[in-house]
């Protein structure tokens, strides 16, 4: 494996901070590089992306009852099944709840 030379330290064509200079800059630029690449994939990817984000915050949401289950004692696999019942159970009251707030007015939605 080769590896660069050193930089010249006694008065060389290139100055050492040029060099360093240099060196940042194209980590930079591959930094960039891999980050336009990763919101790139993650755009024509939208469903998996949008998919795994909403899955990330609905299992942050759901982290302190899992940790507070864990702390009365209840085991690792109950307490993440007990964490996601709660959170269908949630959605599905939620889904009611807004579904009771529009049914009353579904035949003025469907004459207008």
């Amino acid at each position: 494996m080769m590896t660069a030379p050193a930089p010249a330290r006694d008065g060389g064509v290139v100055p050492i901070w040029l060099s360093r200079l240099a060196a940042l800059g194209w980590r930079l630029l591959a930094v960039i590089a891999l980050g336009y690449v990763l919101v790139t994939t993650a755009v024509v990817l939208g469903t998996v992306t949008a998919t795994t984000f909403v899955a990330l915050l609905a299992s942050a949401a759901l982290l302190p009852v899992v940790r507070r289950l864990r702390a009365r004692g209840v085991g690792r696999g109950i307490a993440a099944v007990l964490a996601t019942l709660l959170g269908v159970a949630l959605l599905i009251v939620t889904v009611l709840i807004l579904a009771l707030a529009v049914v009353p007015h579904v035949a003025e939605l469907i004459s207008a």
